[in-house]
């Protein structure tokens, strides 16, 4: 995510139809409310969304704000947070479960 970012470079990502998305959001995970609806039609075309923060440290939030683009409505959509593993590390994550045939709920336990 960046300021101003608008929906056009998500949607073009997810019409490539890619094995996975994983997003550095804003804070503890969050984006604009704009691109929750790309979200939930890449998770309802079987696209695992993987939410990160782009915050040098700490992990995503999962239960604290429900505003549409926050980690609560994003989980509802089907979007997957990755807790404290950070974008690239959840890029490297989920590619490897996908060789190894796991779902990226799997790859991405918060317990």
């Amino acid at each position: 995510m960046a300021l101003g970012a608008g929906p056009e470079a998500l949607a073009a990502v997810v019409e490539t139809g890619p094995a996975a998305v994983v997003i550095d959001g804003f804070g503890g995970g969050h984006v604009p409310p704009a691109l929750t609806e790309i979200i939930e039609n890449a998770v309802s075309s079987e696209i695992p969304v993987v939410v990160t923060s782009r915050v040098g440290d700490g992990p995503t939030n999962s239960s604290t704000y429900g505003a549409p683009g926050c980690e609560i409505d994003l989980q509802r959509r089907g979007a997957i947070m990755a807790g404290a593993i950070s974008g690239v590390k959840a890029r490297l994550r989920l590619a490897v479960a996908i060789a190894l045939g796991l779902n990226a709920q799997e790859a991405f336990p918060l317990d």
